[in-house]
């Protein structure tokens, strides 16, 4: 925006600078046209007005003149192709840069009335917008049911479900029996990072415990337990959640203190042979997913480093990662559901993009109440279980999105009108120009 269009209520892009411009020079010459065009109607009257009284003088009478006219308004003179622009779009700018000085605003070339018009058109256009897209009697039903099933999920559903976990060691069976055999000492035994016991029994306390290490330990952190999980495997270790302490792993037992980095230089070295590496990784997953399904679950990424009291606190209340991820994937799916059964109301009064915003409008309001609701019942309960984070994520996720969506699909609305507008302004300029 230039120095010149600051003085306007609105921001200009270079480009519309240019269109103003030319608009301003168009407008010019337009004038111009008019003012041209009074003065040759005023000679055009007196030359018919001088050629009326010669043909008088000449002895032809009224009547005469009379038809004469007539026959003139029955067979006009056929008017000529009026030739198309000749410049460029580059010409036509140019020459309103050398015509027009400086930056033209839109206070320059419109009226107070025109800016009063084009308001009104354009809250009109937003009625007409919002009276496609407003929520039916219909989409109110669907909206309670959405609610519904979205609190069974929260409060019927999801207890359930956390009922009938396994524990870490039914799991580890469960996973022994798909593994063959051969395999299952190398990719199912036990992982450095569980061992909770000292090797000296004298040394200080590593605060490792079997109910803490799953939040203290990066490896079973979700994210970072991708990268220290497979090197604390190939270098018989484990790290803390604060990155610095590390210790040695001596037959699952922790040994002695050692440098995070000397670690990670360890766990390269035997990264070298080309099996370690995916046999330390295939480990590690198989960990993450007996430990995911497990009652107690994995921690939330990111929050064990950070704090591990608040890692602690959700872990305590049944807030892990296992619980967050059957929220979302099953509010989303829900969600899903939902939206196809309402697509299958859509008639012929209305586009499936205006549709699309009314489906939308209704996953986003029954979202919100749902997870409304949810906070209210945790609040008055004071039970932090009954938190439903996988659905909070959801609700934020999808106001995000339907917010986007709607505002593009109003914009384009309001587009499609303008330019219908201007099309019928072009059809109406061209014939009168006889195109």
């Amino acid at each position: 925006m230039t120095d010149a269009s600051r003085h306007s209520r609105y921001e200009y892009t270079n480009q519309e600078l240019e269109l103003n411009k030319v608009i301003a020079l168009m407008q010019k010459e337009i004038a111009g046209l008019f003012h041209n065009n009074e003065k040759l109607a005023i000679s055009y009257d007196a030359a018919i007005a001088k050629a009326e009284e010669i043909a008088r003088s000449k002895g032809i009478t009224e009547e005469q003149l009379s038809f004469m006219k007539l026959q003139a308004q029955i067979h006009p003179a056929a008017v000529g192709d009026v030739p198309g622009p000749s410049l460029t779009w580059d010409e036509i700018r140019n020459e309103a840069d050398q015509a027009i000085l400086g930056d033209v605003i839109l206070e320059d070339i419109c009226s107070a009335q025109d800016f009063e018009d084009a308001f009104r058109n354009l809250k009109e256009i937003d009625d007409e917008f919002k009276k496609k897209t407003k929520l039916t009697t219909t989409d109110i039903i669907f909206i309670a049911i959405a609610v519904a099933l979205q609190c069974a999920r929260q409060y019927v559903l999801q207890p359930f479900l956390d009922k009938h976990r396994l524990s870490y060691k039914q799991n580890d069976d469960i996973v022994k029996k798909v593994i063959p055999k051969s395999l299952q000492d190398i990719l199912c035994g036990s992982v450095p990072y569980d061992a909770i016991t000292r090797l000296d029994k004298t040394m200080d306390s590593t605060g490792l415990s079997g109910a803490n290490h799953r939040y203290r330990t990066l490896g079973h952190d979700p994210f970072f337990g991708w990268i220290f999980g497979p090197a604390n495997i190939l270098s018989d270790s484990l790290t803390k959640t604060d990155f610095i302490t590390s210790y040695n792993v001596v037959n699952m037992q922790i040994g002695t203190l050692v440098p995070t980095p000397h670690i990670l230089s360890i766990a390269y070295e035997q990264a070298k042979n080309k099996f370690n590496l995916p046999v330390a990784v295939v480990r590690q997953a198989i960990h993450f997913g007996s430990d995911f399904f497990s009652k107690q679950g994995l921690p939330i990424p990111f929050i064990s480093s950070v704090n591990n009291d608040i890692s602690k606190y959700l872990i305590d209340n049944n807030i892990n990662m296992l619980n967050v991820a059957e929220g979302y994937a099953l509010s989303t799916f829900l969600n899903f559901l939902i939206s196809c059964i309402h697509k299958l109301f859509i008639n012929d009064d209305i586009s499936p993009e205006l549709y699309e915003v009314r489906t939308r409008k209704i996953l986003s309001i029954s979202n919100t109440i749902a997870s409304a609701s949810n906070i209210v019942a945790v609040a008055v309960t004071k039970k932090m279980d009954f938190l439903d984070i996988g659905g909070l994520l959801v609700t934020i996720r999808r106001l995000c999105s339907d917010l986007r969506f709607i505002a593009r699909v109003k914009q384009e609305f309001i587009e499609g009108k303008l330019d219908k507008e201007w099309e019928e302004i072009s059809n109406d300029i061209d014939r009168l120009c006889g195109y």
